[in-house]
């Protein structure tokens, strides 16, 4: 039994695109709200011993969150997971690219945001400063 979790898209596309039997699948319509949700979506995940996890969407390129949808396959141990569109693209789940590639990158664009957020923090009450003064 695998495990299709559509965030958004038609399944009727999903499973023609990529071969997937609609017998051997247990589909589960969650929201992008419902992936900020680690116990909803971790509870989906350990409910069955499921062979395969799929996230599915409209277009990868488009999709926010890759990041915690592979944690979550991770934190559930759900080694054979992927995010599918309906564009036939497949992004594979890998352990090694996980904590080599993406986690590394999940903390960069954290630190980078934390000090973009930090400089107008001071630079905006600045630049009000200086607007009142001329």
């Amino acid at each position: 039994m695998d495990l299709l979790l559509i965030i958004n898209g038609r399944i009727e596309k999903l499973v023609s695109v990529h071969n997937l039997n609609i017998n051997n699948l247990e589909v589960v319509k969650i929201d992008e709200k419902d992936l900020a949700k680690p116990k909803k979506i971790l509870k989906i995940l350990k409910s069955k011993k499921f062979n395969n996890v799929y996230f599915a969407c409209i277009e990868n390129d488009l999709q926010r969150f890759h990041f915690f949808m592979f944690l979550y396959s991770l934190l559930s141990f759900r080694w054979k997971a992927s995010i599918i569109d309906e564009l036939g693209n497949k992004k594979i789940f890998s352990i090694i690219k996980f904590f080599l590639l993406n986690l590394p990158m999940f903390v960069i664009e954290t630190i980078l945001s934390f000090f973009v957020i930090v400089y107008y923090k001071i630079k905006i009450p600045i630049l009000k400063w200086k607007l009142k003064i001329h």
